[in-house]
């Protein structure tokens, strides 16, 4: 069955499945996951804004660029998974908007390969985990 980045789908033992489209979808409650979990996965080698549809970027290329993160008001508990993958030693950029901060700045800029920073919003600013 096909699925957007907008899509759920759930499959039961038995074949049943349910997909929801939608541009988001809310749980009450818990949800647990018995087996593998996958995420939108991006790689790219120019200045992004991340939206809804992105979740872990590669990031690649032989020039600076900047990873821009999306307004952390109204999204708290939004992840994002950032890495830089080129071996050249450009600087790459992990920006806010509004003067909306990670951890307490207002960007990080690193050159290391291999270099991975995962940010969750807290409904405010950015916290690296």
């Amino acid at each position: 069955m096909p699925t957007s980045a907008a899509s759920l789908q759930i499959t039961g033992s038995a074949g049943t499945s349910l997909s929801v489209d939608a541009g988001s979808v809310s749980l009450a409650g818990s949800l647990s996951v018995a087996g593998a979990f996958s995420a939108a996965i991006l790689s790219i080698t120019s200045a992004l804004t991340l939206t809804i549809a992105h979740h872990i970027v590669l990031c690649g290329g032989t020039s600076s660029y900047t990873v821009t993160l999306p307004t952390a008001v109204g999204i708290a508990g939004r992840i994002y998974q950032i890495k830089k993958t080129s071996t050249s030693a450009y600087t790459l950029t992990i920006a806010t908007t509004s003067s909306q901060t990670i951890d307490g700045s207002t960007s990080l800029a690193f050159t290391t390969q291999y270099n991975n920073f995962v940010v969750v919003s807290d409904g405010a600013n950015w916290s690296l985990l």
